[in-house]
Order: C-alpha cells, then sequence, then structure tokens
C-alpha cells in the first residue's frame, strides 16, 4: 500500500519516482490508488481516501492526454 506524503522531501521523492515509470506502470498504479481510495471509503476512513484521490490527481496529471481522432 502506498503511504500518503507528509513531508515535501518524501513527496519529492515520490514524484521523481512516478516519473520513472512506464506509462503501463503508471496505469497500474492509478487502478491500485483507486481500489485503495474506495477501499478506504468504504471503511469510512475519509482523510485517506481524499489523500489517495490527491495522489490519483497528481499522477494524472503528469501523464500526457490521450489524442482524440
Amino acid at each position: 500500500m502506498i503511504e500518503a506524503t507528509k513531508t515535501v522531501s518524501e513527496s519529492e521523492e515520490l514524484t521523481t519516482k512516478v516519473a520513472k515509470l512506464s506509462k503501463a506502470e503508471k496505469r497500474d498504479l492509478l487502478a491500485r490508488l483507486e481500489r485503495e481510495m474506495k477501499e478506504a471509503a468504504k471503511a469510512l476512513q475519509f482523510e485517506r481516501a481524499a489523500e489517495l484521490r490527491d495522489l490519483m490527481i497528481e499522477l494524472a496529471g503528469s501523464m500526457p492526454d490521450k489524442k482524440r481522432a
């Protein structure tokens, strides 16, 4: 399970690691974060769910947009 970042240095470290992931690995990570977010919300851990949501938004922002035909 990925833990939410607590400090700026931890956030920067996570950003560096994510930047090195392939597109497929980023998609897999997004899917895993979404599952964890839903599980946290189901368990009434709303702060944790919000942290995971924020991580997903940050990760999705680092991915190139899909080109539309």
